[in-house]
């Protein structure tokens, strides 16, 4: 074979040979295609390996991003719900912002799965790092889900002093919660094994193995189960309650209507809530009259005392109602709570008739402060929620006068005049043709785009378990623009990103609008410990579950996939030993997303509560009556005397003020005017 000097192939002379004319050899010929293979097999292998590396980078860089804005998000969601309770310190919160944290980079992780999957092909991983986050996340999610969160839920309101009984007490409170746990468990797991004893005499050919393995699986299994409902629930119940509470806040002069329908109900429960809350105060310092220093109880009381001196810093004007109450007018509970600080036999005792005349034990202490800081929790997101819907309608109230008034009006002004809002004169500017011309155009765009949104996922649900779709057939809409995408590893991470963000928001903003009587309610700045670790358990459980999902909308199998190799396909092909209710599970049940969307777009459990007539947040326009009619009378007789009120306050503070004394009166006289215009409109309308 010619070779010259620097070891390279003459690759001419291989080709012809020794003669020009002659005739290509075959052996000749089979050499030089094998050379160029090699040479080729090199260049690319070269190629692929930069590549690789190139994308390693990227993958670590996407990481440390995802971490630090995950970590941003979630301070800025801890500190959102939690900014003016006061009531606790930081600590309290660790658990909630790391699970958070956790929550949000786990959406982030499965973009980097995905990207990864896609780009690289099934057969190969961007990273084994990647099942190693995958197994710190998910197993962290799990644990926090199921033991910390529930615990650190219940220690803040266990009403003990120190922190070994506050953690003990929690421990006991959640008891209760392991124990249901623990029985569903074991019922699950007898019928498992009945079923595969069953099984296996009927098909001993085919007969089921019992093992270790198998049994953690189905518990495992049960908790992932557990997600998905909770995953169905809140994104079928999102789907519908966000695109249309867009469109119903899109109407200013709706929302006026539908908050002074709202105000009467509101009010109520915030009497009773202020009632609860004084009960107890007035108890309180009731008891500290009767105990002395020498008492065994003494710091126990003086701890509780403390706790009411705290509420009441906070709440200034909750002294007044203390003040006007007296024990005598408290319920009987807490009078026979006070009864047992005084001796047996007294004639001080309130109710001296008592059946069972009890005495003051440490257990009565803790009763006292636990029943104290519920009631500060419920009061405090009473009032809160009470005074924003006071400020949004009073606010809203001058915005639509100014918005209406014609423009030959002589107190016509392209702002808005309001006190109840800014006075900057040049922000007002801008809100009002904000107001005037984009926000219902864009609310109203929003619950437009958020509609196709809601029908592409229904599709992506639908076509997999409906149609049939195998490996080589691909309809799912969300499936396809992937797979277009494949080779633009960025591109795909961000639509990813995007589309997760998206579910993840319809299905949180369902979750937040579920009201769970008094056990969860997320309010802003003034959501309790309890409210806020329950949200973060609920999200922690449902979590994996949007994610698996949202890889069978992609239509995307276990090849490639790290987050498969974490969490198998939930653990659920384990079901499908129960023959077709377990298919049905791992197959079909998440198009129970839509049968939750129709019950939630026809309102049908809020007419059925109306028909037996169960007090519920049903829309006054869906069941006109003459007591839902009345109702928004009364509300607008309140408010209109609660804005009264507050602009005479206002007006003392601008009388005070020499300086300002003439702009803020005359801003008062307009604010006057608008309120007294938009009342006789009210009048007009509602005759």
């Amino acid at each position: 074979m010619p070779i010259h000097e620097e070891g390279v192939v003459d690759i001419e002379q291989l080709f012809l040979g020794n003669d020009e004319g002659n005739r290509i050899d075959n052996n000749r010929l089979g050499l030089y295609i094998g050379y160029y293979e090699k040479l080729y097999s090199n260049y690319s292998s070269q190629a692929i390996d930069k590549q690789i590396f190139i994308w390693d980078w990227f993958f670590y860089f996407s990481l440390a991003i995802s971490f630090v804005v995950a970590s941003l998000i979630s301070f800025g969601v801890v500190r959102y719900y939690t900014s003016q309770n006061k009531m606790f310190k930081w600590p309290i919160y660790v658990p909630l912002f790391i699970t958070f944290t956790l929550l949000f980079t786990s959406v982030s992780l499965l973009t980097l799965d995905i990207s990864s999957t896609l780009v690289s092909g099934d057969s190969s991983k961007a990273d084994k790092s990647l099942v190693v986050f995958w197994y710190i996340i998910y197993f962290s999610l799990q644990i926090l889900s199921w033991l910390v969160l529930p615990l650190f839920g219940s220690y803040p309101y266990t009403g003990e002093f120190t922190v070994i009984r506050k953690i003990l007490m929690a421990i006991v409170e959640n008891l209760v919660f392991y124990i249901i746990l623990g029985v569903v468990a074991g019922v699950g797991v007898g019928i498992l094994l009945i079923y595969i004893a069953i099984y296996n005499a009927i098909f001993p050919d085919s007969a089921v193995v019992i093992s270790f393995n198998m049994l953690v699986s189905f518990a495992v299994c049960l908790s992932n189960i557990a997600g998905l409902i909770l995953f169905t629930i809140f994104i079928g119940y999102g789907l519908v309650v966000i695109p249309r509470r867009f469109w119903h806040r899109s109407n200013i002069e709706r929302t006026i209507k539908w908050n002074c329908y709202k105000a009467v109900h509101m009010r109520e429960k915030l009497k009773k809530e202020e009632k609860a809350l004084a009960e107890i105060i007035v108890t309180a310092f009731e008891i500290k009259k009767l105990v002395s220093s020498e008492h065994k109880l003494y710091w126990y009381v003086n701890e509780i005392i403390s706790t009411c001196e705290l509420c009441l810093e906070e709440i200034p004007f909750l002294r007044k109602c203390v003040q006007s109450f007296d024990i005598r007018d408290c319920s009987e509970y807490n009078q026979q709570t006070v009864d047992k600080f005084r001796e047996k036999g007294s004639s001080d005792r309130l109710i001296p008739n008592s059946k069972k005349e009890k005495v003051c034990t440490r257990s009565t202490c803790v009763k006292i402060h636990r029943e104290l800081q519920r009631a500060i929790r419920g009061y405090g997101a009473r009032k809160f929620e009470w005074t924003q819907l006071q400020k949004e309608t009073f606010y809203y109230q001058d915005v639509a006068r100014s918005c209406t008034l014609p423009t030959n009006h002589p107190q016509f002004k392209r702002r808005v005049s309001s006190l109840f809002g800014s006075q900057r004169a040049a922000l007002n500017g801008l809100t009002y043709y904000y107001y005037k011309y984009v926000h219902w155009f864009a609310y109203r765009i929003f619950a437009l785009i958020l509609i196709p949104v809601a029908f592409l996922i229904f599709w992506s649900e639908f076509t997999p378990a409906i149609f049939g779709v195998t490996e080589e057939v691909h309809i799912t809409l969300f499936g396809g623009v992937f797979r277009e995408l494949k080779k633009n590893r960025i591109a795909v991470q961000l639509l990813s990103l995007f589309s997760l963000a998206a579910i993840c928001y319809l299905m949180l903003g369902g979750m937040l609008r579920i009201k769970l009587f008094y056990v969860f309610r997320m309010v802003p700045y003034h959501t309790d410990i309890s409210s806020l670790y329950l949200a973060a358990s609920l999200i922690c459980r449902a979590i994996p579950s949007l994610c698996f999902n949202f890889l069978q909308m992609l239509d995307m199998g276990d090849d490639g996939i790290d987050f498969y190799e974490v969490v198998g396909t939930l653990d659920m092909d384990s079901l499908k030993i129960f023959g077709v209710i377990g298919n049905f599970i791992v197959n079909y049940f998440p198009l129970l997303i839509v049968v939750v969307s129709f019950l939630s777009f026809f309102k049908v459990v809020e007419r059925v509560a109306f028909c037996f007539k169960v007090k519920t947040n049903v829309s006054f326009w869906f069941f006109e009556t003459k007591k839902t009619e009345e109702t928004r009378r009364q509300g607008i007789l309140l408010l209109r005397k609660k804005r009264i009120n507050k602009v005479k306050k206002l007006m003392k503070i601008a009388s005070q003020n020499e300086m300002n004394k003439e702009n803020e009166n005359a801003e008062i006289y307009e604010a006057e005017e608008s309120n007294t215009a938009y009342i006789q409109m009210e009048d007009k309308c509602s005759k």
